[in-house]
This record gives structure tokens, sequence and C-alpha cells, in this order.
């Protein structure tokens, strides 16, 4: 396991931080709209529920309903994302990242405003996720001195990994939360490089549901689940990568 610290240069692409509450009315989004921030872009959120078949081009047809659920809020060049929906409000910061108490502090003003919109809703699930890139010298044949669980190849099988995908979902008894961790594989952009994704989800669910300041009173310790997660899945070479 690394030694959990601050990396100056952290591999995150993106950074969410998400609560899901008990589900508003439908008709409810246009309440949603936010106004007491700079935004650059409001877009609509919708959604479509019904059945969906394969027509005769192969291409998906859906004869569902459409529905409005809320709004999409970017700004800074769209490195900040929010959504402020019927079933619950979502940020996100992408690269670069700056520090959880930046993140976290831009979070909180966002959803004092959601929920004042909402008319202080009951959270169900408060969830922190944060995927992480690297772009790896290649051809590996051997993952162990990057990952601390890595995935190998078949005994009897040489040669590099050139793909690969696991996912590891456990409860984590410090923080009462669950934790995700994907590893997995992308198309490198450079020719002799080994992209790998690291997505940790941790989340944590309230039944019965909880009020916004009860649930926010938890992202401490699913911050802190989420580290452990993180540093628990590499090696401390791959931390000195970002030091």
């Amino acid at each position: 396991m690394a030694r959990i610290r601050h990396l100056c240069h952290a591999p995150i692409v993106e950074a969410v931080l998400d609560l899901r509450i008990v589900p508003l009315p439908q008709g409810r989004y246009a309440t949603l709209r936010p106004t007491g921030h700079a935004f650059e872009k409001v877009e609509d959120v919708w959604t479509i529920e019904g059945p969906v078949s394969v027509g005769s081009t192969m291409e998906p047809v859906t004869t569902g309903t459409r529905q409005q659920v809320g709004y999409k809020c970017t700004w800074e060049g769209g490195r900040h994302v929010a959504l402020f929906r019927v079933d619950g409000f979502t940020f996100s910061r992408l690269a670069p990242y700056t520090t959880w108490d930046t993140v976290r502090a831009e979070a909180v003003a966002l959803w004092q405003e959601y929920q004042a919109l909402a008319g202080s809703p009951s959270v169900t699930r408060a969830a922190l996720r944060y995927i992480n890139r690297f772009a790896l010298p290649g051809p590996v044949a051997d993952l162990s001195a990057y990952l601390l669980r890595p995935p190998a190849a078949a005994e009897g099988v040489a040669g590099p990994i050139t793909s690969f995908v696991t996912r590891v979902i456990s409860h984590d008894e410090t923080s009462g939360a669950d934790v995700a961790v994907a590893q997995l594989s992308e198309q490198a952009q450079e020719r002799n490089r080994l992209s790998l994704i690291l997505d940790v989800d941790v989340f944590r669910l309230f039944d019965p549901p909880v009020a916004g300041d009860e649930a926010w009173s938890h992202f401490p310790t699913i911050h802190d689940a989420k580290n452990r997660a993180f540093f628990g899945s590499i090696t401390e070479q791959t931390a000195e990568m970002f030091a």
C-alpha cells in the first residue's frame, strides 16, 4: 500500500460528489433552475422512460416518454459541472484537480442553493467517485509494479497485457460505506504506452432517508475511505509518479 498523502500532480481526471434524494414530483423540475451562480451555460436534462427495441437498421428505437428532470450547469470552460435534478444533486470537477477542501466548499455552496430550491429534501445516498488515469510505459506484461491487485494473464500465456477490466465492491466497516474499485485499460493516445483507469466509487446508503446536514456529516469518512481505497490499490512507485 502506498503512503496516503496529497499528490501535487494527482492523476484525477474527474472528481464527483453526488447526493440522491427521495424523488420530487416530476413536474417540480422547473423550480430547480439555479440563479445564484455565474454559470456559463445552463442546459435542460432529459430522461427517456419506456421500452427500447432494435429496428431494421439495428439502431435502438425507443417508444418511451421523454421527460425533463432538471438542469445541467457548466462554468470555467466546462471544468465544473453541476446537475440539479428531481432525484438529486451532482457536482463534478474535471482535470486539473485542486484539493478536496476546495471541491467540498464549491459543492456545499451549490448544494445549499439546490436544497433551498428543492425544499430541504431527504437524502437516500451520498457518494464520492474519483476517476484516475495513468499513462504507463508499455508494453507491459506485469502490472504488479504499479497495482497491488493487478490483473494477470493466465498461466502459460506469455506476452504483454493488451486489455483488462476488473471491479470489486466491498463494505468498509470504518465508514459504513460501500467501496467499488474498478481497474481497466483504455486506448492509449501515445504509441508504446498503456493507459490505465483506476475508478474509485464510495457510497453510503441511508434507510430511512436523512436530512441534508446529516448526509454531509458523513463525507469526511467517505473521503477517507476513498483515499484508503486509492492508495491501497497502487504501489509506492506509482504514487511517486504523481508526487
